[in-house]
């Protein structure tokens, strides 16, 4: 440190003012006249005492002060989601500053989480989000040279502290009570229509053979549910799902709180249950032979995952073979069998050209009916036997259509897609290329989604759903002309018939996008839309807390906090549910019990002390500033700019010569 001010800090200074004082008193007491002259020698005389003294003027000052100390406040998930502890910490930092003021005694603060970060606005706040509860990294801040006070919960990894003296400060007690869940799986496949059990892990301290209520949840519905008996330390169990449709779904494990818990938000998890099909069984029906019939085999049977059953009709009892019934080798159609017992062993049932009244009475379909409202699907192809049949059966108030006369016809029509799905992506091309040269005479329910009509209205391929089943119908029997279609296309056929087949049995990559979403993040806006930009009403759920946005197309808000969150519409029946990507329920949330070791080895690895929250006050008793040594250097003029050391020579040259000049002048000496 330079300091300018102190001039004369060098004593030799006093010891040339004795010879000038005498020098200029002799003058005065011995001159001749001019009297004044002495001026002109007092100046150069001046000027080199003043160089001597300069020259030498080199002064070092030293004085001590009391060292920084460093203050670490955890902010991490575990004491800011327990209201004890983030009580305590707010408690602690008042008391600290409170006594720091009366100490004259300064301090650097810290808010720490995963990251390290300066408390510049001397309150507390939140810390940046973390996954994991570490200080690691503090080794590398530069020392202050004080002590160091950690306050926390123990709830973190052990770091190595680079200095010494190092006071921890538990947030918890000895007596906490927790009951939470140890391990769960994030993520399973489960096949449809086959029950899955998983395990659970449940961990507990101060609740050994209390019993705990463990359910496995989808929203608020109750899915599986389990009472046990909390064991000494952990206790596995299972819970079990049985998966009715395809598709991903968040699924909460959650335990029922016990009285005395510290906290209860680690008392449940999120797990993601993606269901698939293992085998798609498929009863296939064709009311005759034809190239339609045999396109649809081929592709059914070449499927990996297709189950097929399948029959087709040579000759209906209006036909005349010439020749009596046991002379045939056909087999009789066996409808009781598939539209009673045999008819839940299906995932779809496909009717292709198919008219029933031939073969059964209609109260056969009823089953059909209820088997799709149950779960089923249904796939319903057009023909001269097909939908004009089913006018008046217990299936028409399934279909994706009503009628207008019903009958089928025959022209040359083209087509028009009035709409994108994930069924007709790609195929644009290769459907408005067909000369398509039969259908009937329906119109599409408002009810129902059309993705693909003629260019009068009439719709080719409609989707419905009915229940909790789907239903599709192909108004054409006329599909077989994909096949011929240009060189490097011919897969367009295969293509159709595969997503009409995944949209029927649930598969997601055939879901129309409802909803787009932003992603998740703590702390950031999130964007929702609706895909068709329809006005509706958005109703946001995570909890107890609920946000309602009315009458809007998209909406935006803040993720307060981490979880699953619940978005309904007007416009839809079905809940969509998103998850933050910070997932501390695998992480911080798990074990929010006090660790006392943790911050015993901090302190015993640094010559400092542990101190429990009761005993916090003694850390103030110890000497934690101490001292340190403040260094202060006072240098010359002169050396700090040498063209003033040129100045003054020039200046004590001048006057010397002046005066030699001037005694001459006027013969005056001593």
């Amino acid at each position: 440190m330079i300091d300018q001010n102190l001039f004369f800090e060098n004593p030799l200074i006093f010891w040339l003012l004795i010879p000038l004082t005498v020098l200029i008193f002799l003058e005065l007491r011995s001159r001749k006249n001019p009297w004044w002259l002495i001026g002109i020698r007092g100046i150069w005389v001046l000027g080199i005492i003043f160089l001597i003294a300069d020259l030498q003027r080199v002064v070092s000052r030293e004085w001590s002060q009391s060292k920084s100390i460093r203050v670490l406040i955890d902010r991490s998930e575990s004491v800011t989601k327990i209201p004890d502890r983030k009580e305590r910490t707010e408690v602690f930092f008042e008391e600290l500053k409170e006594w720091a003021s009366q100490a004259d005694q300064s301090i650097d603060t810290f808010i720490f989480s995963d990251t390290l970060v300066p408390n510049l606005s001397n309150s507390l706040g939140q810390a940046p989000f973390s996954e994991w509860t570490s200080i690691e990294g503090l080794q590398n801040l530069a020392p202050t040279g004080g002590a160091t006070v950690v306050l926390s919960d123990g709830v973190l990894s052990s770091p190595k502290f680079g200095q010494e003296n190092v006071y921890t400060v538990q947030l918890g007690e000895d007596s906490e009570k927790d009951l939470w869940i140890e391990n769960a799986p994030s993520v399973l496949t489960a096949f449809l229509k086959n029950r899955i059990d998983f395990p659970v892990t449940i961990n507990q301290r101060g609740f050994s053979g209390k019993q705990a209520e463990v359910s496995l949840k989808l929203g608020s519905e109750i899915i599986s549910q389990k009472n046990v008996t909390l064991a000494e330390e952990s206790k596995l169990i299972e819970l079990s799902y049985f998966p009715e449709k395809m598709g991903e779904e968040i699924f909460t494990i959650e335990i029922k709180p016990i009285q005395g818990e510290i906290s209860a938000i680690n008392n449940q998890t999120y797990l993601r249950i993606r269901t698939v099909r293992d085998k798609i069984r498929i009863l296939h029906i064709s009311g005759k032979p034809s190239l339609y019939l045999k396109s649809w085999r081929l592709f059914l049977t070449r499927q990996p995952d297709v189950d097929l059953v399948s029959f087709y009709i040579l000759r209906s009892l209006d036909d005349d073979p010439a020749a009596k019934s046991h002379e045939l080798s056909l087999i009789p159609f066996p409808y009781e069998d598939l539209f009673t017992t045999e008819l839940e062993k299906f995932d779809l049932v496909i009717l292709q050209n198919f008219n029933f009244n031939l073969y059964f009475q209609a109260f056969y379909l009823q089953n059909l009916a209820r088997f799709v409202e149950s779960g089923g699907a249904l796939l319903m192809m057009g023909g001269d036997q097909s939908f004009q049949n089913y006018r008046f059966s217990p299936l028409a108030k399934l279909m994706p259509f009503s009628f207008n006369s019903g009958e089928y016809g025959s022209g040359s029509y083209r087509i028009e897609l009035p709409m994108k799905h994930p069924i007709t992506e790609g195929l644009e091309k290769s459907m408005s290329a067909v000369q398509w040269g039969s259908r009937h005479d329906v119109r599409v329910k408002d009810s129902s989604l059309n993705l693909i009509n003629f260019s009068d209205g009439i719709p080719l391929l409609s989707l419905s759903e009915f229940g909790k089943g789907r239903v599709v119908a192909l108004n054409t029997d006329e599909s077989w002309r994909l096949y011929f279609e240009q060189p490097g296309d011919f897969v367009s056929f295969g293509k159709l018939a595969r997503r009409l087949t995944q949209w029927l049995t649930f598969d997601p990559e055939m879901e129309a996008k409802k909803i787009s979403s932003s992603s998740w993040r703590i702390g950031q806006p999130v964007s929702l839309s609706v895909s068709d930009n329809q006005r509706v009403d958005w109703v946001v759920r995570q909890k107890e807390k609920i946000w309602e946005f009315p009458n809007q197309s998209k909406i935006q808000f803040k993720v307060e906090s981490a979880g699953v969150y619940e978005v309904s519409i007007s416009s839809l029946k079905e809940v969509f549910r998103f998850e933050t990507e910070e997932k501390p329920w695998l992480y911080e949330w798990k074990n929010l019990l006090s660790k006392n070791d943790i911050l015993k080895e901090i302190a015993d690895s640094s010559q400092g002390n542990f101190y429990s929250w009761e005993n916090r006050k003694n850390v103030f008793h110890k000497s934690l500033g101490g001292q340190q040594i403040i260094a202060s250097t006072t240098n010359s003029w002169l050396q700090m700019d040498s063209l003033w050391l040129w100045v003054v020579l020039a200046s004590i040259i001048l006057f010397l010569c002046l005066d030699f000049f001037l005694r001459k002048k006027f013969s005056w000496d001593l």
